[in-house]
Protein backbone atom coordinates (compact mmCIF):
# COMPACT_ATOMS: atom_id res chain seq x y z
CA UNK A 1 0.00 0.00 0.00
CA UNK A 2 1.88 3.59 -1.20
CA UNK A 3 2.17 5.72 1.32
CA UNK A 4 -0.45 9.21 1.97
CA UNK A 5 2.27 11.12 0.31
CA UNK A 6 3.04 9.42 -2.64
CA UNK A 7 -0.66 8.59 -3.33
CA UNK A 8 -0.88 12.45 -3.62
CA UNK A 9 -3.51 12.65 -1.07
CA UNK A 10 -2.05 15.62 0.91
CA UNK A 11 -2.87 17.47 -1.95
CA UNK A 12 -6.38 17.37 -1.32
CA UNK A 13 -6.03 16.99 1.85
CA UNK A 14 -4.58 19.29 4.00
CA UNK A 15 -5.20 18.51 7.38
CA UNK A 16 -5.36 15.21 9.41
CA UNK A 17 -3.57 13.31 6.99
CA UNK A 18 -3.39 9.58 8.01
CA UNK A 19 -1.42 7.17 6.43
CA UNK A 20 -0.42 3.19 7.41
CA UNK A 21 3.14 4.15 6.06
CA UNK A 22 5.74 7.63 5.68
CA UNK A 23 7.18 8.57 2.50
CA UNK A 24 10.16 7.28 4.90
CA UNK A 25 9.12 3.76 4.34
CA UNK A 26 11.55 1.18 5.02
CA UNK A 27 11.26 -0.21 1.24
CA UNK A 28 12.18 3.28 -0.42
CA UNK A 29 15.58 3.68 1.96
CA UNK A 30 18.83 2.19 0.58
CA UNK A 31 21.68 0.92 3.04
CA UNK A 32 24.19 2.75 1.40
CA UNK A 33 22.57 6.36 0.88
CA UNK A 34 20.77 6.67 4.36
CA UNK A 35 18.47 9.70 5.19
CA UNK A 36 19.97 13.05 4.68
CA UNK A 37 19.79 16.26 6.43
CA UNK A 38 19.65 19.43 5.27
CA UNK A 39 21.88 22.13 6.26
CA UNK A 40 19.92 25.35 5.32
CA UNK A 41 21.38 28.23 4.48
CA UNK A 42 19.49 31.47 5.88
CA UNK A 43 18.28 34.81 5.37
CA UNK A 44 16.90 37.45 6.85
CA UNK A 45 14.26 39.59 5.35
CA UNK A 46 12.87 42.19 7.36
CA UNK A 47 9.82 44.25 6.19
CA UNK A 48 8.32 46.26 8.92
CA UNK A 49 6.20 49.33 9.29
CA UNK A 50 5.63 52.57 11.98
CA UNK A 51 1.61 50.81 12.44
CA UNK A 52 3.22 47.07 13.98
CA UNK A 53 -0.56 45.45 13.62
CA UNK A 54 0.31 44.68 9.75
CA UNK A 55 3.72 43.71 8.45
CA UNK A 56 5.47 43.63 11.42
CA UNK A 57 3.00 41.12 13.15
CA UNK A 58 4.11 38.90 10.21
CA UNK A 59 7.63 39.64 10.34
CA UNK A 60 9.37 36.48 12.04
CA UNK A 61 7.20 34.62 9.37
CA UNK A 62 9.06 36.61 6.51
CA UNK A 63 12.72 36.48 8.23
CA UNK A 64 12.43 32.61 8.10
CA UNK A 65 11.00 32.03 4.92
CA UNK A 66 13.24 34.13 3.28
CA UNK A 67 15.75 31.08 4.33
CA UNK A 68 14.18 28.61 2.92
CA UNK A 69 17.00 26.36 0.05
CA UNK A 70 17.25 26.23 0.00
CA UNK A 71 17.80 26.03 1.04
CA UNK A 72 15.60 23.40 0.66
CA UNK A 73 15.75 20.06 0.82
CA UNK A 74 17.01 16.54 0.39
CA UNK A 75 14.96 13.35 -0.02
CA UNK A 76 18.20 11.45 -0.42
CA UNK A 77 18.44 8.10 0.36
CA UNK A 78 14.79 6.89 -1.20
CA UNK A 79 15.04 4.56 -3.66
CA UNK A 80 11.82 2.68 -5.63
CA UNK A 81 10.98 -1.04 -6.73
CA UNK A 82 9.68 0.06 -9.70
CA UNK A 83 11.67 -1.18 -13.03
CA UNK A 84 9.14 0.30 -15.52
CA UNK A 85 9.37 4.28 -16.17
CA UNK A 86 6.09 6.63 -17.09
CA UNK A 87 8.47 8.98 -18.45
CA UNK A 88 8.17 12.78 -17.72
CA UNK A 89 7.90 15.77 -20.07
CA UNK A 90 11.58 17.34 -20.45
CA UNK A 91 10.96 20.29 -22.14
CA UNK A 92 13.38 20.37 -24.81
CA UNK A 93 15.96 19.10 -22.79
CA UNK A 94 18.08 16.11 -24.35
CA UNK A 95 21.56 14.79 -23.32
CA UNK A 96 22.77 13.70 -25.88
CA UNK A 97 25.11 10.62 -25.76
CA UNK A 98 26.88 7.55 -27.43
CA UNK A 99 28.08 4.21 -26.29
CA UNK A 100 30.55 3.10 -28.67
CA UNK A 101 30.01 -0.49 -29.74
CA UNK A 102 26.22 -0.69 -29.54
CA UNK A 103 22.99 1.59 -30.25
CA UNK A 104 21.90 4.14 -27.87
CA UNK A 105 17.65 2.80 -27.83
CA UNK A 106 15.27 5.53 -27.52
CA UNK A 107 14.33 4.21 -23.58
CA UNK A 108 18.62 4.31 -22.98
CA UNK A 109 18.51 7.79 -24.37
CA UNK A 110 15.02 8.41 -21.99
CA UNK A 111 16.60 7.31 -18.80
CA UNK A 112 20.04 9.04 -19.22
CA UNK A 113 18.22 12.26 -20.00
CA UNK A 114 15.54 12.08 -17.38
CA UNK A 115 17.98 10.98 -14.89
CA UNK A 116 20.35 13.75 -15.10
CA UNK A 117 17.31 16.18 -15.95
CA UNK A 118 16.19 14.80 -12.00
CA UNK A 119 19.91 15.44 -10.77
CA UNK A 120 19.91 19.26 -12.10
CA UNK A 121 16.15 19.39 -10.38
CA UNK A 122 18.20 18.32 -6.97
CA UNK A 123 15.79 15.47 -6.98
CA UNK A 124 18.91 12.75 -6.31
CA UNK A 125 16.34 9.36 -5.37
CA UNK A 126 14.50 9.88 -8.44
CA UNK A 127 17.66 10.54 -10.90
CA UNK A 128 19.73 7.47 -9.40
CA UNK A 129 16.48 4.99 -9.91
CA UNK A 130 16.50 5.70 -13.71
CA UNK A 131 20.50 5.91 -14.02
CA UNK A 132 20.41 2.55 -12.51
CA UNK A 133 18.27 1.00 -14.68
CA UNK A 134 20.24 2.53 -17.67
CA UNK A 135 23.86 1.35 -15.88
CA UNK A 136 21.61 -2.33 -16.35
CA UNK A 137 20.62 -1.95 -19.90
CA UNK A 138 23.88 -0.72 -21.10
CA UNK A 139 26.88 -1.42 -18.13
CA UNK A 140 29.64 -0.96 -20.61
CA UNK A 141 29.07 2.45 -21.72
CA UNK A 142 31.25 5.02 -19.77
CA UNK A 143 29.13 7.74 -20.53
CA UNK A 144 26.08 5.82 -18.64
CA UNK A 145 27.98 4.95 -15.68
CA UNK A 146 29.34 8.82 -15.43
CA UNK A 147 25.72 9.71 -15.11
CA UNK A 148 25.34 7.24 -12.04
CA UNK A 149 28.13 8.20 -10.41
CA UNK A 150 27.76 12.02 -10.47
CA UNK A 151 24.07 11.49 -8.96
CA UNK A 152 25.87 9.98 -6.07
CA UNK A 153 28.03 12.69 -5.66
CA UNK A 154 26.93 15.97 -3.26
CA UNK A 155 25.17 19.21 -4.04
CA UNK A 156 24.41 21.96 -2.65
CA UNK A 157 21.92 21.27 -0.37
CA UNK A 158 23.83 18.26 0.80
CA UNK A 159 27.53 19.26 0.43
CA UNK A 160 29.12 16.47 2.81
CA UNK A 161 28.92 12.72 1.95
CA UNK A 162 28.32 10.11 4.63
CA UNK A 163 31.61 7.65 4.21
CA UNK A 164 29.42 4.76 3.20
CA UNK A 165 28.19 7.16 0.23
CA UNK A 166 31.47 7.98 -0.72
CA UNK A 167 32.49 5.04 -1.03
CA UNK A 168 29.65 4.03 -3.08
CA UNK A 169 29.94 7.17 -5.43
CA UNK A 170 33.88 6.17 -5.60
CA UNK A 171 33.20 2.48 -7.05
CA UNK A 172 30.39 4.09 -9.50
CA UNK A 173 33.01 6.47 -10.56
CA UNK A 174 35.80 3.46 -11.22
CA UNK A 175 33.42 1.68 -13.01
CA UNK A 176 32.91 5.08 -15.44
CA UNK A 177 36.68 5.09 -16.02
CA UNK A 178 36.99 1.20 -16.51
CA UNK A 179 34.64 1.23 -18.95
CA UNK A 180 35.87 3.89 -21.48
CA UNK A 181 36.90 2.43 -24.99
CA UNK A 182 40.35 3.67 -26.46
CA UNK A 183 38.80 5.88 -29.09
CA UNK A 184 36.72 7.82 -26.46
CA UNK A 185 39.98 9.37 -25.30
CA UNK A 186 39.84 13.34 -25.94
CA UNK A 187 36.42 13.16 -25.95
CA UNK A 188 33.32 14.64 -22.98
CA UNK A 189 32.66 11.07 -22.00
CA UNK A 190 36.71 10.66 -21.12
CA UNK A 191 36.90 14.00 -19.41
CA UNK A 192 33.68 13.95 -17.27
CA UNK A 193 34.57 10.01 -16.27
CA UNK A 194 37.89 10.76 -15.22
CA UNK A 195 36.72 14.36 -13.45
CA UNK A 196 34.21 12.57 -11.56
CA UNK A 197 37.11 9.79 -10.82
CA UNK A 198 39.26 12.79 -8.95
CA UNK A 199 35.45 14.13 -6.78
CA UNK A 200 35.90 11.02 -4.76
CA UNK A 201 38.76 10.31 -2.38
CA UNK A 202 39.83 6.38 -2.66
CA UNK A 203 39.52 6.02 1.39
CA UNK A 204 35.82 6.19 2.50
CA UNK A 205 37.01 8.76 5.01
CA UNK A 206 39.23 10.53 3.19
CA UNK A 207 39.12 14.38 2.20
CA UNK A 208 36.22 15.51 0.36
CA UNK A 209 37.43 18.87 -0.04
CA UNK A 210 40.52 18.19 -1.35
CA UNK A 211 38.44 15.96 -3.92
CA UNK A 212 36.20 19.33 -4.84
CA UNK A 213 38.85 21.05 -5.22
CA UNK A 214 40.59 18.30 -7.57
CA UNK A 215 37.39 18.34 -9.46
CA UNK A 216 37.10 21.67 -10.07
CA UNK A 217 40.48 21.37 -11.48
CA UNK A 218 39.46 18.30 -13.73
CA UNK A 219 36.71 19.70 -15.14
CA UNK A 220 38.00 22.95 -16.20
CA UNK A 221 40.26 21.04 -18.45
CA UNK A 222 36.74 19.39 -19.69
CA UNK A 223 35.34 22.51 -20.08
CA UNK A 224 38.42 24.03 -21.96
CA UNK A 225 38.66 21.01 -24.29
CA UNK A 226 34.44 20.99 -24.61
CA UNK A 227 32.86 23.42 -24.94
CA UNK A 228 29.36 21.84 -24.30
CA UNK A 229 26.16 23.30 -22.10
CA UNK A 230 25.95 20.27 -20.11
CA UNK A 231 29.67 20.69 -19.03
CA UNK A 232 29.75 24.06 -18.37
CA UNK A 233 27.01 23.53 -16.22
CA UNK A 234 28.82 20.56 -14.30
CA UNK A 235 32.28 22.53 -14.54
CA UNK A 236 29.73 25.80 -13.18
CA UNK A 237 28.37 23.36 -10.30
CA UNK A 238 31.93 22.32 -9.26
CA UNK A 239 33.15 25.69 -8.96
CA UNK A 240 29.93 26.54 -6.35
CA UNK A 241 30.52 23.44 -4.50
CA UNK A 242 34.07 24.95 -3.22
CA UNK A 243 31.87 27.07 -0.95
CA UNK A 244 28.00 25.70 -0.94
CA UNK A 245 25.53 28.01 -0.49
CA UNK A 246 28.05 30.99 0.50
CA UNK A 247 28.24 32.64 -2.42
CA UNK A 248 29.18 35.84 -0.90
CA UNK A 249 31.84 37.62 1.81
CA UNK A 250 31.06 39.36 4.59
CA UNK A 251 32.06 42.76 2.70
CA UNK A 252 29.00 41.89 0.04
CA UNK A 253 32.01 41.12 -2.78
CA UNK A 254 31.26 37.62 -4.42
CA UNK A 255 33.84 34.29 -3.59
CA UNK A 256 36.15 34.16 -6.63
CA UNK A 257 34.91 30.62 -7.75
CA UNK A 258 31.10 32.44 -7.75
CA UNK A 259 32.27 35.04 -10.13
CA UNK A 260 34.12 32.43 -12.12
CA UNK A 261 30.76 30.24 -12.31
CA UNK A 262 28.50 33.29 -12.98
CA UNK A 263 30.93 33.76 -15.77
CA UNK A 264 30.03 30.78 -17.29
CA UNK A 265 26.45 30.63 -16.63
CA UNK A 266 25.92 34.27 -18.16
CA UNK A 267 28.17 33.06 -21.35
CA UNK A 268 25.59 30.39 -22.04
CA UNK A 269 22.22 31.85 -20.65
CA UNK A 270 22.70 35.69 -22.08
CA UNK A 271 25.49 35.22 -24.35
CA UNK A 272 24.30 32.30 -26.25
CA UNK A 273 20.50 33.06 -25.26
CA UNK A 274 20.63 29.12 -24.70
CA UNK A 275 17.40 27.44 -22.19
CA UNK A 276 18.94 25.05 -19.99
CA UNK A 277 18.12 23.61 -16.76
CA UNK A 278 21.01 23.39 -14.94
CA UNK A 279 22.12 26.66 -16.31
CA UNK A 280 19.24 28.59 -15.13
CA UNK A 281 19.21 26.91 -11.82
CA UNK A 282 22.37 27.58 -10.95
CA UNK A 283 22.18 30.92 -12.08
CA UNK A 284 19.45 31.72 -9.62
CA UNK A 285 21.33 30.19 -6.63
CA UNK A 286 24.44 32.12 -7.45
CA UNK A 287 22.80 35.54 -7.86
CA UNK A 288 20.47 35.53 -5.43
CA UNK A 289 21.76 36.66 -2.45
CA UNK A 290 23.08 39.87 -4.44
CA UNK A 291 21.27 43.21 -3.32
CA UNK A 292 17.49 42.83 -3.10
CA UNK A 293 15.48 45.00 -5.46
CA UNK A 294 18.41 45.38 -7.77
CA UNK A 295 18.88 44.96 -11.05
CA UNK A 296 22.48 44.14 -10.67
CA UNK A 297 22.33 42.44 -7.61
CA UNK A 298 19.56 39.09 -7.08
CA UNK A 299 18.09 40.77 -10.38
CA UNK A 300 20.93 39.26 -12.34
CA UNK A 301 18.99 35.99 -12.31
CA UNK A 302 15.87 37.48 -13.28
CA UNK A 303 16.29 36.14 -17.06
CA UNK A 304 16.44 32.43 -15.69
CA UNK A 305 13.75 32.88 -13.35
CA UNK A 306 11.34 34.26 -15.78
CA UNK A 307 12.33 31.57 -18.51
CA UNK A 308 12.01 29.13 -15.48
CA UNK A 309 8.88 30.21 -14.66
CA UNK A 310 7.43 30.03 -18.46
CA UNK A 311 7.08 26.39 -17.60
CA UNK A 312 9.96 25.14 -19.99
CA UNK A 313 10.47 21.65 -17.58
CA UNK A 314 7.00 21.44 -16.42
CA UNK A 315 6.98 18.28 -14.66
CA UNK A 316 9.80 18.80 -12.74
CA UNK A 317 8.39 20.71 -9.85
CA UNK A 318 11.84 22.18 -8.40
CA UNK A 319 12.44 23.77 -11.31
CA UNK A 320 9.37 25.41 -11.44
CA UNK A 321 9.48 26.47 -7.63
CA UNK A 322 13.09 28.02 -8.45
CA UNK A 323 11.96 31.86 -9.84
CA UNK A 324 10.75 32.27 -6.93
CA UNK A 325 13.84 32.53 -5.06
CA UNK A 326 14.31 35.63 -7.60
CA UNK A 327 11.00 36.57 -7.29
CA UNK A 328 11.03 37.14 -3.90
CA UNK A 329 14.18 38.93 -3.80
CA UNK A 330 12.98 41.53 -6.22
CA UNK A 331 9.37 41.96 -4.83
CA UNK A 332 8.05 40.17 -7.29
CA UNK A 333 5.59 38.67 -4.70
CA UNK A 334 2.78 37.63 -7.06
CA UNK A 335 5.29 36.29 -9.14
CA UNK A 336 6.51 34.30 -6.76
CA UNK A 337 3.30 32.42 -5.52
CA UNK A 338 2.26 32.06 -8.91
CA UNK A 339 5.38 29.89 -9.91
CA UNK A 340 5.27 27.85 -6.58
CA UNK A 341 1.12 26.98 -7.47
CA UNK A 342 3.08 25.45 -10.69
CA UNK A 343 5.07 23.44 -8.55
CA UNK A 344 2.41 21.79 -6.70
CA UNK A 345 1.04 21.56 -10.25
CA UNK A 346 3.56 19.53 -11.26
CA UNK A 347 3.25 17.56 -7.89
CA UNK A 348 0.00 16.17 -9.47
CA UNK A 349 1.79 15.09 -12.49
CA UNK A 350 4.70 13.86 -11.20
CA UNK A 351 2.76 11.43 -9.19
CA UNK A 352 0.71 10.09 -11.18
CA UNK A 353 3.97 9.11 -12.91
CA UNK A 354 5.64 7.47 -10.09
CA UNK A 355 7.71 9.92 -8.60
CA UNK A 356 8.42 11.36 -5.24
CA UNK A 357 8.38 15.45 -5.68
CA UNK A 358 11.33 16.81 -4.28
CA UNK A 359 11.09 19.85 -1.15
CA UNK A 360 7.05 19.97 -1.26
CA UNK A 361 7.47 21.93 2.22
CA UNK A 362 10.05 23.85 0.97
CA UNK A 363 8.00 25.07 -1.92
CA UNK A 364 4.99 25.87 0.45
CA UNK A 365 6.90 27.47 2.68
CA UNK A 366 7.85 29.86 0.43
CA UNK A 367 4.14 30.81 -1.60
CA UNK A 368 2.98 31.17 1.83
CA UNK A 369 5.60 34.01 2.81
CA UNK A 370 5.26 35.14 -1.03
CA UNK A 371 1.47 34.96 -0.39
CA UNK A 372 1.75 37.11 3.01
CA UNK A 373 3.63 39.73 1.89
CA UNK A 374 1.89 40.19 -1.50
CA UNK A 375 -1.83 40.25 0.75
CA UNK A 376 -2.66 37.34 -0.74
CA UNK A 377 -5.01 36.22 2.77
CA UNK A 378 -6.75 33.09 1.12
CA UNK A 379 -3.18 31.30 -0.62
CA UNK A 380 -1.71 32.35 3.02
CA UNK A 381 -3.99 30.16 4.71
CA UNK A 382 -5.13 27.49 2.38
CA UNK A 383 -1.01 26.65 2.00
CA UNK A 384 -0.29 27.06 5.52
CA UNK A 385 -2.95 24.26 6.01
CA UNK A 386 -1.25 22.00 3.44
CA UNK A 387 2.18 22.80 4.97
CA UNK A 388 0.72 21.88 8.14
CA UNK A 389 -0.86 18.51 6.30
CA UNK A 390 2.82 17.31 4.84
CA UNK A 391 4.18 17.81 8.10
CA UNK A 392 1.78 15.31 10.06
CA UNK A 393 1.55 13.24 6.92
CA UNK A 394 5.14 12.51 7.52
CA UNK A 395 7.15 14.19 10.12
CA UNK A 396 10.38 12.47 9.12
CA UNK A 397 10.59 14.14 5.21
CA UNK A 398 10.15 17.17 7.07
CA UNK A 399 13.28 17.27 8.43
CA UNK A 400 15.05 16.82 5.31
CA UNK A 401 12.48 19.21 3.58
CA UNK A 402 13.92 22.15 4.71
CA UNK A 403 11.83 23.95 6.96
CA UNK A 404 11.30 21.66 9.15
CA UNK A 405 8.20 21.29 11.74
CA UNK A 406 9.79 23.42 13.97
CA UNK A 407 10.01 26.16 11.41
CA UNK A 408 7.11 25.81 9.52
CA UNK A 409 4.24 24.22 11.52
CA UNK A 410 2.74 27.15 13.07
CA UNK A 411 2.72 29.66 9.78
CA UNK A 412 -1.08 29.33 10.06
CA UNK A 413 -0.87 31.64 13.31
CA UNK A 414 1.31 33.88 11.55
CA UNK A 415 -0.63 34.11 8.40
CA UNK A 416 -3.66 35.01 10.46
CA UNK A 417 -1.77 37.57 12.88
CA UNK A 418 0.01 39.20 9.13
CA UNK A 419 -3.44 40.62 8.15
CA UNK A 420 -4.57 41.62 11.88
CA UNK A 421 -8.30 40.68 11.74
CA UNK A 422 -10.31 40.03 14.71
CA UNK A 423 -11.57 36.75 13.13
CA UNK A 424 -7.77 35.81 12.43
CA UNK A 425 -6.94 36.77 15.79
CA UNK A 426 -9.70 34.48 17.63
CA UNK A 427 -8.63 31.94 14.87
CA UNK A 428 -5.41 31.81 16.41
CA UNK A 429 -6.80 31.09 20.05
CA UNK A 430 -8.32 28.37 18.73
CA UNK A 431 -6.39 26.18 17.34
CA UNK A 432 -5.58 23.50 19.77
CA UNK A 433 -2.47 21.91 18.37
CA UNK A 434 -0.14 24.77 18.12
CA UNK A 435 1.99 23.12 20.76
CA UNK A 436 2.06 19.65 19.30
CA UNK A 437 3.92 19.48 16.21
CA UNK A 438 4.75 16.10 14.82
CA UNK A 439 7.94 15.19 16.21
CA UNK A 440 10.32 13.12 13.59
CA UNK A 441 11.67 9.74 14.67
CA UNK A 442 15.32 11.35 15.24
CA UNK A 443 16.71 14.56 14.93
CA UNK A 444 20.12 15.67 13.18
CA UNK A 445 22.68 17.75 15.64
CA UNK A 446 21.99 21.05 14.70
CA UNK A 447 18.06 20.50 15.44
CA UNK A 448 15.78 21.19 18.05
CA UNK A 449 14.72 18.44 19.51
CA UNK A 450 12.73 19.83 22.09
CA UNK A 451 11.20 22.42 18.77
CA UNK A 452 11.39 25.56 21.25
CA UNK A 453 11.47 27.40 18.74
CA UNK A 454 7.87 26.05 17.06
CA UNK A 455 6.46 27.55 20.94
CA UNK A 456 8.03 30.57 20.71
CA UNK A 457 5.97 31.82 17.12
CA UNK A 458 2.78 29.92 18.65
CA UNK A 459 3.26 32.46 22.09
CA UNK A 460 3.78 35.52 19.54
CA UNK A 461 0.89 34.96 17.13
CA UNK A 462 -0.95 34.01 20.41
CA UNK A 463 0.56 37.37 21.84
CA UNK A 464 -0.35 39.39 19.22
CA UNK A 465 -3.98 37.91 19.07
CA UNK A 466 -5.18 39.17 23.11
CA UNK A 467 -3.91 42.38 22.12
CA UNK A 468 -6.05 42.67 18.72
CA UNK A 469 -9.06 41.41 20.90
CA UNK A 470 -7.79 43.65 23.80
CA UNK A 471 -6.88 41.13 26.38
CA UNK A 472 -3.63 42.68 27.17
CA UNK A 473 -3.20 40.75 30.45
CA UNK A 474 -3.16 37.65 28.26
CA UNK A 475 -0.61 39.01 26.09
CA UNK A 476 1.35 39.93 28.48
CA UNK A 477 1.26 36.23 29.58
CA UNK A 478 1.75 34.81 26.67
CA UNK A 479 4.79 37.34 26.24
CA UNK A 480 6.25 35.92 29.60
CA UNK A 481 6.18 32.27 27.86
CA UNK A 482 8.02 33.59 24.51
CA UNK A 483 10.26 34.99 26.98
CA UNK A 484 11.16 32.00 28.21
CA UNK A 485 11.13 30.09 25.35
CA UNK A 486 13.62 33.08 23.94
CA UNK A 487 15.65 32.38 26.73
CA UNK A 488 16.18 28.20 25.58
CA UNK A 489 17.34 29.49 22.07
CA UNK A 490 19.96 31.76 23.13
CA UNK A 491 20.96 29.31 25.66
CA UNK A 492 20.98 26.66 23.15
CA UNK A 493 23.16 28.91 20.25
CA UNK A 494 26.98 27.67 21.27
CA UNK A 495 28.18 29.50 18.40
CA UNK A 496 28.94 26.68 16.86
CA UNK A 497 29.34 27.87 12.78
CA UNK A 498 27.73 24.13 11.61
CA UNK A 499 24.80 24.58 14.28
CA UNK A 500 23.56 27.72 12.87
CA UNK A 501 19.82 27.22 12.92
CA UNK A 502 20.41 27.52 16.78
CA UNK A 503 22.00 30.74 16.06
CA UNK A 504 19.17 31.53 13.89
CA UNK A 505 16.22 30.44 16.20
CA UNK A 506 18.03 32.62 19.29
CA UNK A 507 17.72 35.40 16.92
CA UNK A 508 14.12 35.23 15.08
CA UNK A 509 13.44 34.74 19.08
CA UNK A 510 14.60 38.04 20.20
CA UNK A 511 12.96 39.38 17.13
CA UNK A 512 9.75 38.04 17.93
CA UNK A 513 9.77 39.12 21.41
CA UNK A 514 10.82 43.16 20.00
CA UNK A 515 7.53 42.96 18.34
CA UNK A 516 5.59 41.89 20.32
CA UNK A 517 6.82 44.48 23.07
CA UNK A 518 6.35 47.22 20.76
CA UNK A 519 2.61 46.04 20.02
CA UNK A 520 1.80 46.20 23.20
CA UNK A 521 3.49 49.46 23.78
CA UNK A 522 1.49 50.64 21.13
CA UNK A 523 -1.77 49.90 22.64
CA UNK A 524 -0.24 51.75 26.07
CA UNK A 525 0.55 54.73 23.52
CA UNK A 526 3.77 54.86 25.08
CA UNK A 527 5.28 56.11 21.25
CA UNK A 528 8.98 55.94 22.32
CA UNK A 529 8.96 52.98 24.04
CA UNK A 530 7.55 52.16 20.37
CA UNK A 531 10.68 53.21 18.36
CA UNK A 532 12.59 51.40 20.84
CA UNK A 533 11.55 48.28 20.37
CA UNK A 534 11.00 48.72 16.62
CA UNK A 535 15.13 48.99 16.88
CA UNK A 536 15.67 46.58 18.93
CA UNK A 537 14.49 44.47 16.24
CA UNK A 538 15.67 45.73 13.45
CA UNK A 539 19.09 45.48 15.11
CA UNK A 540 18.75 42.11 16.20
CA UNK A 541 18.07 41.37 12.77
CA UNK A 542 20.92 43.14 11.43
CA UNK A 543 23.07 41.79 13.73
CA UNK A 544 21.54 37.75 12.62
CA UNK A 545 23.03 34.76 11.17
CA UNK A 546 23.81 35.50 7.52
CA UNK A 547 24.52 31.92 5.93
CA UNK A 548 23.70 32.17 2.86
CA UNK A 549 20.88 34.73 2.17
CA UNK A 550 17.66 33.11 0.49
CA UNK A 551 18.95 29.91 -0.38
CA UNK A 552 18.07 26.38 -0.52
CA UNK A 553 17.11 24.09 -3.10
Amino acid sequence: MASSFRAGEWLSAPLDVESSETLLDAERRTETAPLRRLKPPTSLYLKYKHFIVGILAFVVLVIVAVSVESVATSNKGQSSKEEEVDFPSLGDYNFPFECPGMAVSEKLQRLVSTGILQQYAYNQPESQKLLQQAVEMAPECATVRWALAYALGPFANYPVLEPAEVQRAHDAAQAAVAALRPEEAGTRASFLANAIAARYPADPEGDQAQGAADYVEAMKAAYDAVKDPDVAAVYAEALMMIHPGKYYLGDGSQRQEAVEAEAILEHWVKGEGLDHPMLHHLYIHVTEEGAPGDKDGAGRGEHSADRLAAGIYGDFNHLNHMPGHTFIRMGRYKDAVDTNLAAYEAYSAEIEKGVVPYGPAHDAYLLIVAAATDGQYQRCIDHSLKLKGIYTADPDLSMTDYPDQNVGYNTLLTCYVRFAQKDGFRQVLEVEDAFDPPAPSEFGPHDDPELTYSDVLAHYARALSFVGLGKLEDARTERAELGKGMETCIERDDGEPDLYRRALHANLSQIAAAVVDARLALEEEDDAAVLTHIKAAVDQQVRGPRVAHLRAG
